[in-house]
C-alpha cells in the first residue's frame, strides 16, 4: 500500500516552459523520487531554500515532495509539517491525508491520524490499510468498540485482505471474546496463505489472555500443519510451561535444540525443574557455550548430590571466570563442605560479600562448626 500512495502523491514531473538552461527543480526532484534517490531529491529541493518563493500549484507541488520525502527518510515530523503546508497550499487527494495519517501515527499522534484519516474521505476506501490504521488507532486508545467497526467495514469491502481478517482476530482475543475468536481463526487459518507466524501471534494473544489451554490447542494444530515451524515449537513450549507442564515444554525445546543448540541449557533447565535430573545433566554435557554449561553443571551436581564432582569444576569455574559470581562461590563452598572439605569450604565462604547470602553463609559455618566440636566428618 505504501508504495501506491507515494506513487500518487509525487506530482508528475511534466515539462513546463522555462529559461533556457533553467532547472525545473520541482520536475527534477519528482523524477528521483519516484526513482528512489532521496537524498538526491532532498538536495534538489533545498535548493529553492525552506522558504522558497513560489505561488499556488507550485508552492504546493514544493510541500508534497518535501513531504514524501520526509516520509520515506522515516523523518515523520518533518513529514507531518511539510504535508500540512502542501494542504494549506492547496493540494489536494485522498493518499495525502493518508500519508500525513501514518506519519502521525509514526508519532504516537493518533487523534491527529484518525482526523487526517477522516479529512480523506470515501476515496480512502479503497485502501485496506487505511481500515487497518484507524483500527489501531482506536485499539491503542482503548476504544475496542470503534476498532471492531474499522476492522468490520474493511473486511466488507476487501474480504479477501489477510491482515484485516488477522486483526479481527487478535481484537476478539483482547475483548475476550474467545469462542468468536476460535470460529474466526479457525476459518482465517484455512486459508492458502496461512504461515507458522499466524500460528504464534494467535496463540500469543490466547496465552495473554490466560487461555493457555486454547493456545496450546492451536500450536498443536500448527505444529502438523508445519511440522518444521521452529516458532511453533519454540511457542507450544512456552505455552506449556505456563500450563505448569516443564516436562512436555522440556521435550519440546529438546526438539528444537537439534538445530539450534544454543536451547539445549534451556532445555536441560526445564528437565531439571520437571525432576529429570539424569537427563538435564545428559543435555548439559551437550552444551556448546561453557561459561552457561559449567555454571548450569554445579548446580545439577550438587541438586544429585555428587558434592565430589561439583567441588572439582573449581578449576574450570575459575579459568572461565565465574568465580566473581556470589552465587557461584556459596555454591563451590556448599559442595567442598558436604564433600567433606571443610577447610576448603571456610575459604570460599570467606569471599562471601553479598548481604542476602550473609546468613546461608552464616548457617553453613555454624554447622560445621558442630561437626567440628563433635569430632565428626560432616557431609
Amino acid at each position: 500500500m505504501i508504495a501506491l500512495l507515494l506513487l500518487c502523491l509525487i506530482p508528475a514531473a511534466h515539462a513546463e516552459p522555462k529559461e533556457k538552461g533553467k532547472v525545473d527543480h520541482l520536475a527534477l526532484a519528482a523524477l528521483l523520487l519516484k526513482d528512489g534517490h532521496l537524498d538526491r531529491a532532498a538536495g534538489v529541493l533545498a535548493e529553492l531554500g525552506p522558504r522558497p518563493k513560489l505561488e499556488g500549484a507550485k508552492l504546493a507541488r514544493f510541500h508534497t515532495l518535501s513531504g514524501v520525502v520526509a516520509y520515506r527518510r522515516r523523518d515523520h515530523a518533518a513529514a507531518v509539517a511539510q504535508l500540512g503546508r502542501a494542504l494549506r497550499a492547496g493540494a489536494r487527494g485522498e493518499t495525502l491525508h493518508l500519508l500525513l495519517a501514518r506519519s502521525h501515527f509514526a508519532l504516537g499522534q493518533l487523534r491527529p491520524a484518525i482526523e487526517a484519516l477522516g479529512r480523506a474521505g470515501a476515496g480512502a476506501r479503497r485502501w485496506p490499510g487505511a481500515f487497518l490504521l484507524e483500527a489501531q488507532c482506536h485499539w491503542r486508545l482503548g476504544d475496542r468498540v470503534r476498532a471492531w467497526g474499522a476492522l468490520q467495514r474493511g473486511s466488507r469491502l476487501h474480504p479477501k485482505n489477510d491482515e484485516l481478517a488477522r486483526q479481527r482476530v487478535l481484537l476478539l482475543v483482547d475483548m475476550g471474546l474467545y469462542r468468536r475468536a476460535a470460529e474466526e481463526g479457525e476459518r482465517f487459518l484455512a486459508r492458502p496463505g496461512v504461515t507458522p507466524g499466524d500460528f504464534v501471534a494467535f496463540a500469543e494473544a490466547l496465552r495473554r489472555g490466560r487461555q493457555v489451554w486454547r493456545a496450546i490447542l492451536l500450536l498443536e494444530q500448527g505444529g502438523l500443519r508445519f511440522p518444521k515451524g521452529r516458532g511453533v515449537l519454540l511457542q507450544l513450549a512456552r505455552a506449556y510451561l505456563d500450563a505448569g507442564k516443564p516436562l512436555a515444554a522440556g521435550r519440546l525445546l529438546h526438539r528444537a535444540a537439534l538445530a539450534d543448540p544454543r536451547l539445549l541449557v534451556e532445555a536441560a533447565e526445564l528437565y531439571r525443574r520437571a525432576g529429570q535430573l539424569l537427563q538435564a545433566l545428559h543435555l548439559n554435557a551437550q552444551v556448546p557455550d561453557q561459561k552457561p554449561k559449567v555454571r548450569q553443571r554445579l548446580g545439577l551436581l550438587i541438586e544429585l548430590e555428587r558434592f565430589e564432582e561439583a567441588a572439582a569444576l573449581e578449576p574450570r569455574l575459575a579459568r572461565l571466570g565465574l568465580l566473581d559470581d556470589q552465587k557461584i562461590i556459596y555454591a563451590l563452598a556448599y559442595a567442598h563442605y558436604r564433600a567433606g572439605d571443610h577447610g576448603h569450604a571456610e575459604a570460599w565462604l570467606k569471599r562471601i560479600r553479598e548481604p542476602g547470602l550473609f546468613d546461608r553463609a552464616a548457617e553453613l559455618r555454624r554447622a560445621m562448626a558442630a561437626c567440628a566440636a563433635q569430632g565428626w566428618t560432616c557431609q
